[in-house]
């Protein structure tokens, strides 16, 4: 999750706490709070209801699973009296609620600069960040996969402007996928803060580079990019992508790189 779109959700929980407590003072809160509490089961299930659609249906196909799930907690609603006028409004403001902080969220998904140092979190929730043709690839690129999917392509990048390019991929059981250009070679960096993680992909050395902006392993990288430049046979320029892996449980997949690495130090599983 990007700093704005952080900036954004405390946007919106401040202005609708404001609101909350001008129209109808602090008293709301416990029957929100009472409200949520008693039917905490049904509020899990819908969130993983959510979770499930935003993973596994297409964009363009979100509408009618969308509309039938609406449909379906309308009629258990209704049937179960919770739309009684006692706690009717404070159920519509909690998922009005839901709904502005879910469109900030949407909205602020892949945005963020463009800088040396790049982050992108998903949490629950896939993640799927397309670089622009000729964007230039960051310096830097933190990826954290918790329990869902990322997917990170930069096949359409431009070089950093120093490189090489390092990605630290941190997972916790979740799976984070990297489309890269097929002229940048790829190396693994530091590992000894991964458990149980399995690498899917060729890595195109064996050494280990734990410390690439070092004058020693900088050299090497340079080398191995004059190399893979002559073998790649695009002519296009490209640059050494240093891998860092950390975490515990899932994987890291390099896209048509078909091979799973079982070094131990990575914990293959």
């Amino acid at each position: 999750m990007t700093n704005r779109s952080i900036g954004g959700v405390f946007g919106v929980i401040g202005i609708w706490t404001g609101l909350l407590l001008a129209l109808a003072g602090p008293g709301t809160f416990a029957v929100i709070g009472r409200a949520l509490w008693d039917r905490a089961g049904y509020l899990l299930l819908a969130c993983a209801v959510v979770v499930l659609l935003h993973n596994f249906v297409p964009k363009g196909a979100l509408a009618g699973p969308v509309l039938l799930s609406a449909a379906g907690v309308t009629v258990l609603a209704l049937g179960k009296g919770w739309w009684a006028p006692h706690d009717l409004w404070p159920g519509l403001g909690f998922m009005l609620a839901l709904v502005a902080t879910s469109a900030v969220l949407r909205q602020a998904a892949g945005s963020g600069s463009h800088g040396p140092i790049r982050r992108t979190y998903g949490m629950f929730l896939n993640r799927h960040v397309i670089y622009d043709l000729d964007a230039e690839a960051p310096e830097r690129l933190d990826v954290v996969a918790v329990l869902c999917r990322v997917v990170i392509d930069l096949r359409s990048a431009g070089v950093p402007r120093t490189g090489p390019l390092e990605i630290v991929a941190s997972s916790v059981a979740g799976r984070i996928e990297l489309a890269l250009p097929s002229h940048w070679p790829v190396v693994v960096g530091r590992t000894n803060a991964s458990r149980s993680i399995r690498l899917d992909g060729l890595l195109d050395a064996t050494e280990v580079f734990d410390d690439p902006r070092s004058s020693e392993q900088g050299e090497r990288l340079q080398e191995i990019e004059a190399e893979w430049q002559i073998y790649s046979r695009t002519g296009e320029t490209g640059t050494a992508v240093v891998l860092h892996v950390a975490g515990v449980g899932g994987s890291v997949h390099l896209r048509d790189r078909q091979r799973t690495i079982s070094d131990p130090s990575l914990g293959a599983g």
